[in-house]
C-alpha cells in the first residue's frame, strides 16, 4: 500500500486523519491525506513524503496522474510530485512543484507523465512537503494514475501473430509474406515493389 516517510525522524508527516481538523479543500469529499505543517508549530521541521505503492506500467502507452489538491503556503515551504522508475531507490525526477505562494483549491491536475513512466515496471509517485517549520499545510486527494495499457499478446486480425510482431495488424496474413522488404506485409502494401 501506500507508505509515508519521515525525512528528518521528528514524527512530523503526512496524516489521514486530520489532526487539525482541517476542511477538505481540494474538491474531494470526506477525508484527504495532509501535511500539516501548522498543526506541529514550532517543535517540528517536516520533511515528509506520501508514496504510492510500486505501479507497473511496462504495458503503457501513456501515463497521467491526476490529484485534487490544494497548498496553503506561510514562507518557505515546498510542495513537490517527483516520480521514480526505480521504486523507492530512486533517482527520483520532479514533475510538479509549488513554493513561494499559495495554491489554493480546489484543483484538479492532471500531468502527462508517459515520457518518465509508460513502459517502466516499478514506477512509485511521492508527495513531498519539506523545509517546513511551523508553515501552513498541503493536503492531496482522489490520486489517480490513469494508463493506456498495450496488451503486448492481442491479434486484432486473427491470423495467429501479435499486433505488436504483424506486419499487417488489421488484416489476417499468417506467413508475413513482405516481398519488397518495407515492413509492411504484403496483403495490406499498396505499393508492392517498394
Amino acid at each position: 500500500g501506500w507508505t509515508v516517510t519521515d525525512n528528518l525522524g521528528e514524527n512530523g508527516v503526512w496524516r489521514f486523519n486530520n489532526p487539525g481538523q482541517r476542511q477538505n479543500l481540494t474538491g474531494g469529499s470526506g477525508n484527504m491525506a495532509i501535511v500539516d505543517s501548522q498543526f506541529f508549530g514550532r517543535r517540528i521541521d517536516i520533511d515528509s513524503e506520501l508514496r504510492t505503492p510500486s505501479l507497473d506500467l511496462a504495458n503503457a502507452l501513456q501515463a497521467h496522474l491526476e490529484f485534487k489538491t490544494d497548498f496553503l503556503q506561510r514562507d518557505n515551504e515546498i510542495a513537490d510530485v517527483d516520480i521514480s522508475v526505480n521504486g523507492a531507490a530512486g533517482p527520483w525526477v520532479n514533475v510538479w512543484r509549488k513554493s513561494g505562494a499559495s495554491y489554493r483549491g480546489p484543483v484538479t491536475e492532471l500531468i502527462d507523465i508517459s515520457s518518465i513512466a509508460a513502459g517502466r515496471a516499478n514506477v512509485m509517485i511521492s508527495f513531498r512537503y519539506y523545509n517546513a517549520r511551523n508553515e501552513r499545510y498541503w493536503m492531496v486527494d482522489d490520486v489517480v494514475v490513469k494508463a493506456f495499457i498495450c496488451d503486448p499478446d492481442f491479434d486484432s486480425d486473427g491470423d495467429g501473430i501479435r499486433d505488436v510482431d504483424d506486419n499487417c495488424p488489421q488484416t489476417p496474413n499468417p506467413d508475413q509474406a513482405d516481398l519488397d522488404g518495407d515492413g509492411i506485409g504484403e496483403v495490406c502494401d499498396p505499393d508492392l515493389d517498394n
